[in-house]
């Protein structure tokens, strides 16, 4: 029986994007007990459910990943112009989403040698428990080092659902304190992750960003907002 990676290239680009987008729930909705490690530190209890890895979408994020670093070797070894600004990008979806959308590394890759790490669907904490990104630099000296994560240590597995709630009409009513422990472990991740580049690496240029203001989507992207909200009685 032929593996998930040559099934994978024998089907085009359409038909890998539509089946993402039929095979949605299943691609991210793993159970929990078989791919949630916990990081205990400095007395802290951290989940890590990074699906990344895994099945149809983890074969999709290799094949993607693969191809990216492949063109960035041969920049480097060919000394291309846009080898003048080299780039480490670590993170989840916005710097590799492996279908048909143009993410932010897809929308650079054109203008810089960038050696890529994302993998859509990862967790922060996973980002900071393998540390691909300090091999990367080490062996690859960048100028700059982009970093994206937290979305889906906070939506994914449905988790958003777990940390809401209906309230009582006051804003902050709506948030358990299970949310903002999430987010101050974020906040941890974020220091720890920046401080290990920054200690090693002090003239290193360190990018990431944020989120607007979320609108909740209807139909089947509603999964990430609008469901876990309804589920919570908001």
């Amino acid at each position: 029986m032929p593996d998930i990676e040559s099934m994978l290239d024998e089907m085009s680009d359409e038909d890998i994007d539509l089946l993402i987008r039929n095979d949605d729930e299943e691609l991210h909705d793993i159970d929990e007990k078989n791919v949630c490690t916990i990081i205990e530190e400095n007395g802290r209890t951290i989940l890590n459910c990074s699906t990344a890895r895994k099945g149809i979408i983890g074969a999709l994020n290799r094949k993607h990943q693969k191809r990216r670093q492949e063109e960035f070797l041969k920049r480097v070894a060919a000394n291309d112009p846009r080898d003048r600004i080299r780039i480490v990008s670590e993170g989840d979806s916005w710097f590799n989403y492996p279908t048909k959308l143009q993410e932010v590394i897809d929308n650079l890759f054109d203008h810089y040698s960038i050696y890529s790490l994302g993998f859509a669907g990862d967790w922060l904490s996973n980002i900071y428990q393998e540390k691909e990104y300090l091999t990367a630099l080490r062996l690859y000296k960048p100028h700059v080092f982009l970093l994206s994560g937290g979305g889906n240590d906070m939506v994914g597995k449905k988790r958003l659902s777990k940390i809401i709630q209906r309230g009582n009409g006051h804003f902050d009513d709506h948030f358990t304190d299970k949310y903002y422990e999430a987010l101050d472990d974020l906040k941890y991740l974020y220091i720890q992750i920046i401080e290990s580049v920054s200690n090693e690496f002090p003239e290193m240029k360190i990018v990431t960003h944020g989120y607007d203001y979320a609108i909740p989507a209807r139909g089947r992207k509603g999964k990430w907002l609008r469901k876990p909200r309804e589920k919570a009685g908001i």
